[in-house]
């Protein structure tokens, strides 16, 4: 069996992380795999070229008017038997190419979570009668379509992320009385990640006598522009950072490959998104071994139980998520290590990658009758 997978760009996101390491799965198992893209944007092109899976940026396609003609130029010579696309304007594309003629079975896979239904909505949900599942990585996704399109129930199957965890392994960190607490978020600086009010939570803390840092890795330009141009929301953070003094708690970098070691080194991984569908960082977190202070939305009270493997937050906030942090940094040393042990148990459970290989392994064979 022949198959391709197909998003937008390989950014340092949550939806390329999982489609190269699908893509990797899928090839041990001894399928042919390929990935193609429309904008240039390689930050996983090294790790396809280690596994030897072909990746392509279609020639041309990155310009939105002739875009369509291009993917369909590229589907018709690679001949697909599966195509397995990620995002929404990837698979309206796939959808499209394959309503002009060429044949292959098609997987749609939605990534985060709808929060309005508009025009483009109302399209992309029509046009997914013409794809053979859809597969969303949340099941608060799998709710919303289930509820305001019931007509596609029946196409609908949720699988949801998965972890590596050989790769993400722990490293338990010995705490001392004055010791900094590090904080780590893994995430893009947008309004969604909530950045700006992370920072008025980190400002709550230093106040209050709270000794910690925090530190953001992600990516700091406009998506699909040129990464020389820093974004607007980036901009402003960087600002309310100096305007609240704190260049000494404070540090925002661009994303890293190496997030693993980011994660070993931390004591505690928050997210403080306004919403998720099933959020890698946290996954990821989880098979580390560390503690994860979130946001009580969507999918993620299923992955940490306040109190228990973590503290859950309200994201809109700055102090409620100064709370939860402060909640953290009262436990002990014991109380903390725990945590990270029911994370990395319940990672290696739940999210392992062969639960979420067998899954797409019953969906083809699902498409083949």
């Amino acid at each position: 069996m022949k198959i391709l997978l197909f998003i937008d760009s390989l950014i340092s996101g949550g939806a390329q992380s999982q489609l190269v390491g699908l893509a990797k799965q899928l090839k041990e198992q001894g399928y042919e795999v390929s990935v193609a893209t429309y904008h240039n944007f390689s930050f996983y092109a090294d790790f396809l070229s280690a596994n030897s899976i072909p990746f392509i940026c279609i020639p041309k396609a990155s310009n939105r008017f002739s875009r369509i003609f291009y993917v369909y130029k590229y589907f018709k010579k690679c001949k697909p038997n599966v195509v397995i696309a990620y995002l929404g304007i990837p698979g309206i594309l796939a959808i499209v190419v394959r309503i002009f003629g060429i044949k292959y079975r098609l997987i749609v896979s939605e990534r985060s979570i709808t929060q309005k239904i508009g025009r483009i909505e109302r399209i992309r949900f029509f046009l997914y009668r013409f794809a053979d599942v859809i597969v969303p990585n949340s099941y608060t996704q799998t709710n919303f379509i289930n509820t305001f399109f019931p007509k596609l129930s029946q196409k609908v199957q949720t699988i949801t992320n998965f972890v590596d965890t050989d790769f993400y392994l722990p490293t338990f960190i010995k705490h001392t009385q004055n010791k900094k607490l590090k904080i780590v978020v893994t995430a893009r600086f947008s309004k969604v990640k909530n950045t700006l009010r992370m920072i008025e939570a980190m400002q709550h803390l230093i106040l209050h006598g709270i000794n910690a840092e925090l530190y953001w890795y992600g990516n700091n330009y406009f998506e699909h522009g040129r990464p020389s141009i820093l974004s607007d929301y980036y901009l402003e953070a960087v600002a309310m950072i100096q305007t609240l003094n704190l260049e000494e708690n404070v540090f925002l970098h661009n994303h890293v490959k190496n997030v693993n070691k980011v994660y070993q080194q931390s004591d505690v991984i928050c997210l403080p998104s306004i919403y998720e569908g099933f959020p890698n960082t946290i996954c990821e977190a989880m098979a580390c071994g560390k503690p994860v202070l979130a946001s009580n939305v969507c999918d993620i009270p299923q992955l940490i139980e306040n109190g228990v493997n973590g503290f859950l937050f309200d994201p809109n906030s700055s102090l409620s998520i100064a709370n939860a942090i402060e909640n953290f940094y009262n436990l002990n040393e014991d109380q903390r290590a725990l945590m990270g042990k029911l994370n990395r148990d319940k990672a290696m459970q739940n999210l392992s990658k062969s639960v979420f290989i067998q899954k797409y392994i019953y969906l083809f064979d699902f498409l083949k009758k």
